[in-house]
């Protein structure tokens, strides 16, 4: 006969302690398989007598074809109606009734605490009941940590994102006001070309002989003034096109000064249009940038809310990945 053979026959001792290290380690081994259960080793144990006894907490979640497993980083791009709202900061974060989470977990709830035969009124019956409500409780405070953790990134991006609409619209406005003050400069300098050309006029025109030759050089002086003043922008692309087919109020048959007159006057008035469409478009710019600038601060605001959310329910995210059941119809948030 072996030496253990022998100790086991006359020296039990061991054996029964033996036994009862390995009956002990069990309960240390269900805690420690999960990193989440060391947090509070009571809640874990108790799951685990549960589980030992005969009554097993899994299953919270039956994965079917159409489930994920998502962890909290990433979690899917659904929010249900329970899910704070901008207007609501997180005063009704509870996950609604007809959230597919929610009907979950209150489906499994009613499984797991359901009385089940004539036990269902004893000690072990209620023991059950207890603890179904506890892992209940701590599954939907674990889901809502998760919907604001998540929440709370996706507002603060959002926020960062509206800071540069923002900034871009006050470039836009600036430069618009920069528009407005050059296009008043130009048009302020072409009346005031105009004024003095218009009092010098007074004194009348030199007298030139009318030949055919004396006509198509004013044509010609026409024509190029005409394309001069475009090209610095005093006068549109269209007035060279009017000038040489003599329509919108053009004469090639005027003396030069009188055409140089002419011309000075079209300038001014479409250096004022100019500058009246400028002023205009001043004026949405600043409105626009008003706007992005008010919803940069709301997305501030409710960023600064949402983190504070975050903050207070991050110890309640769960150490490993959710197992939740996929929408039917998932609503993406635009933030």
């Amino acid at each position: 006969m072996s030496m253990v053979a022998e100790m086991l026959l006359h020296e039990p001792a061991p054996v029964a302690i033996w036994g009862a290290l390995w009956l002990a380690t069990i309960p240390a081994v269900l805690v420690l398989a999960s990193p989440a259960s060391v947090h509070n080793l009571g809640r874990a144990l108790i799951d685990a007598c549960a589980f030992l006894i005969g009554r097993p907490a899994d299953g919270l979640f039956a994965a079917s074809a159409g489930d994920e497993t998502l962890a909290y980083a990433a979690f899917g791009a659904e929010f249900p109606a329970g899910f704070p709202a901008e207007d609501e900061p997180f005063g009704n974060a509870v996950p609604d009734a007809t959230d597919p989470i929610s009907a979950d977990v209150a489906a499994v709830s009613e499984r797991v605490s359901a009385p089940m035969g004539p036990a269902a009124g004893s000690a072990p019956g209620r023991f059950f009941r207890r603890a179904a409500k506890r892992r209940e409780e701590r599954l939907r405070r674990e889901i809502e940590a998760v919907r604001g953790v998540r929440y709370a990134e996706e507002v603060r991006v959002a926020a960062d994102q509206a800071g540069y609409v923002a900034d871009h619209w006050q470039e836009h406005w600036e430069a618009a006001g920069v528009r407005v003050d050059a296009t008043f400069r130009a048009w302020q300098a072409a009346d005031s070309r105009m004024r003095r050309s218009r009092a010098a006029a007074v004194f009348g025109t030199p007298a030139t002989g009318q030949s055919p030759a004396e006509y198509a050089d004013r044509e010609r002086f026409l024509h190029l003034a005409v394309r001069a003043a475009a090209e610095r922008g005093e006068l549109p692309t269209s007035a060279v096109a009017d000038a040489l087919t003599g329509r919108g109020g053009w004469d090639a048959r005027l003396h030069p000064v009188d055409q140089e007159l002419v011309i000075q006057g079209a300038a001014a008035a479409h250096l004022e249009a100019v500058w009246k469409q400028a002023l205009e478009a001043e004026k949405l710019a600043w409105r626009d940038a008003q706007v992005a600038r008010r919803d940069w601060q709301r997305l501030c605001q409710e960023a600064i809310l949402a983190s504070a959310y975050a903050t207070a329910v991050r110890h309640l995210l769960p150490a490993e990945p959710v197992k939740l059941a996929q929408a039917a119809h998932p609503v993406a948030r635009v933030a």
